[in-house]
């Protein structure tokens, strides 16, 4: 199956067939991963078969950002599987998760990317403003529990990937079990916080990434991520 138009519904998503739905939800589940920590060579395999499996559903701009960010993390998985057959794969990674430290921890002169709502949205560009505030209402009332040992904000770019694909889950489970009044609750909220908040900065998030990484790693997770997002609506 290929996603026809600019733009698929998560109704289209959750109804879709095994093989589309299970490719689209790994790549968003390997994406939340590639934001939430350094990479690893385990989720950068995940990373790199995810594109793979999901490149085929993208077409038309989403497309090529797809094949894009695809190339660069295929790249990246080549220069891995090299420096470990030379036996340097940890220099490999501690390249990646230096990349990963200058991009969002700010251990470089420039000033971090912060992956944050509150940073983005609110006019003092911190943490813990209103928009933070907005998204914990959203995550209360669902009933969202971040996953164990993420420190960070709970508007964190992975936290509200990872809420939606959880309300994905949620509905596509509904859906089989015959409660469609309890999946179109489920996808209605989806609808609102994708475009009340995701909407709102992760593409921005992305442009500033790749401008910064410079065909890096992460310039790679970006342009995957700017394919999702406006896919997805």
């Amino acid at each position: 199956m290929v996603f026809k138009g600019s733009s698929v519904s998560y109704t289209e998503l959750v109804q879709s067939d095994e093989q589309t739905y299970g490719a689209m939800i790994q790549l968003l589940q390997a994406l939340e991963r590639a934001y939430e920590v350094e990479i690893d060579a385990a989720s950068l395999d995940g990373l790199d078969a995810s594109l793979t499996g999901a490149s085929g559903l993208f077409e038309g701009q989403c497309g090529e950002w797809v094949k894009r960010g695809a190339a660069i993390v295929r790249q990246e998985k080549g220069r891995l599987c090299e420096a470990r057959e030379n036996g340097n794969e940890e220099d490999c990674l501690d390249q990646l998760a230096a990349s990963y430290a200058h991009l969002f921890l700010g251990v470089a002169e420039l000033d971090p990317i912060a992956p944050f709502e509150s940073v983005y949205c609110g006019a003092e560009g911190v943490l813990y403003t209103k928009s933070y505030f907005q998204v914990m209402e959203h995550l209360k009332e669902w009933d969202y529990i971040k996953p164990s040992g993420f420190m960070d904000a709970e508007d964190h770019v992975a936290i509200e990937l990872d809420f939606i694909n959880t309300l994905v889950e949620r509905a596509r489970a509904a859906f089989a079990d015959g409660d469609g009044e309890r999946a179109a609750l489920l996808l209605g909220e989806i609808s609102a916080f994708k475009e009340q908040h995701v909407d709102m900065w992760v593409p921005q998030l992305c442009d500033d990434i790749i401008k910064d990484d410079g065909g890096g790693f992460y310039s790679g997770v970006a342009y995957a991520t700017k394919a999702v997002v406006e896919l997805l609506g």
